[in-house]
């Protein structure tokens, strides 16, 4: 990690994207009836297009991600990443580290 240096204030990823958010009235914020510490947040119709955006975006770069890839690599790298999940999912990062590439080398 470089160091900040100088007196500018560091960049704050969430807070850029929480007023992105915000100025693009993609949510509506409510206070949560069950307390007053809370708040219950909805999507609107425009946060639900960016949400469906996102996600046609995301399914097209890994369409072309896995295009390069024949169907074997195809399903070495699924049972890669499926074995993965579930040791993340069960919190077991031991496995995880002690993984072989999927080729078997």
């Amino acid at each position: 990690m470089v160091a900040n240096t100088s007196n500018s204030p560091r960049p704050n990823p969430k807070a850029a994207c929480e007023r992105f958010i915000a100025c693009s009235n993609s949510i509506r914020r409510h206070p949560d009836p069950s307390g007053r510490r809370g708040t219950l947040v909805a999507h609107t119709d425009a946060g639900a297009h960016l949400v469906d955006q996102a996600l046609t975006d995301a399914l097209e770069v890994e369409r072309r991600l896995l295009n390069g890839l024949d169907a074997s690599r195809r399903d070495k790298l699924a049972h890669a990443l499926q074995r993965l999940l579930f040791a993340l999912e069960e919190g077991d990062h031991r496995e995880v580290g002690a993984w072989k590439r999927a080729d078997g080398s």
